[in-house]
């Protein structure tokens, strides 16, 4: 009987795992879509190739690699999918709560404002007109640059955003390297450290994110702006951009790697 009783409560306990476990990946699936990840990522695609297609013509890349290069990188992120990961890892690591909390924001007012800028959604003839409306004040009131500060220090802008700019680093070296006609650089081996190159160009970068903060939330009301930062200080929302910053990085260092390899490919053709 004493066996029977044991038995009977491994099952109830087991079977109440089994169904926390698929809660939390619902919720995770849930959370996912409501923050529109999947968009998201496809417009910084977009965004960020254009800005190293930048920075290499202003580096004097010859046009063909600068074509070579962008086109390689831009379709290798499109084709690399790690949503289904992010899901499982986010189902895995937060609990029912704090699924449910991240959840209630991105279905917020404020959360889907924040969400239209991510994507793509906010016209570029609006950020201009923002940008020139900003530009007319005298200043900022300073409870809305609180604000903007509290969102700014927040945002984990440093530790995704400085990887990618070191691995795109070696990209524009060997890019460099081969339109002099120079044996570039070894297969690079990417650095998770900073160095001084990607300190000075942190301090540069951080002070781009915060105007763009500024510019995209200068017109958000006060009441959405509170929703916001409070959301950021959150453990569970450092939980969450933990994950996703984690899988952006991945998959910017696996399209990177293919991108080297079409360079490669691409050399005897000259």
């Amino acid at each position: 009987m004493k066996n029977l009783n044991l038995i009977a409560l491994l099952v109830l306990a087991a079977s109440f795992c089994w169904g926390e476990a698929d809660e939390r990946y619902d919720l995770a699936v849930q959370v996912v879509a409501a923050s529109e990840l999947a968009e998201i990522y496809e417009n910084s695609n977009e965004v960020l190739v254009v800005s190293l297609r930048n920075g290499w013509s202003e580096a004097n890349v010859d046009s063909y690699w600068i074509e070579v290069a962008g086109e390689s990188l831009l379709r290798h992120l499109a084709q690399i999918d790690l949503i289904d990961d992010i899901i499982l890892t986010l189902s895995e690591e937060l609990s029912v709560k704090e699924l449910k909390k991240i959840l209630k924001f991105y279905q917020s007012k404020a959360g889907k404002e924040i969400v239209a800028w991510r994507t793509g959604k906010v016209s570029p003839e609006e950020i201009a007109e923002r940008f020139a409306r900003l530009a007319g004040i005298g200043e900022i009131k300073p409870k809305r640059a609180l604000y903007f500060s509290k969102i700014f220090t927040e945002m984990d802008w440093a530790s995704a955003g400085m990887r990618r700019y070191l691995m795109s680093s070696y990209l524009q070296h060997y890019l460099e390297a081969l339109t002099a006609n120079r044996e570039p650089l070894a297969f690079p081996d990417y650095k998770d450290k900073w160095d001084d190159d990607a300190a000075l160009h942190g301090m540069v970068f951080g002070f781009l994110m915060l105007g763009i903060i500024t510019v995209e939330y200068y017109e958000t009301p006060n009441k959405n702006l509170n929703v916001y930062t409070k959301f950021l200080s959150r453990k569970h929302s450092k939980k969450f951009f933990d994950v996703v910053n984690k899988f952006e990085v991945l998959r910017f260092r696996q399209a990177m790697n293919r991108t080297f390899r079409d360079i490669q490919k691409a050399v005897p053709n000259v």
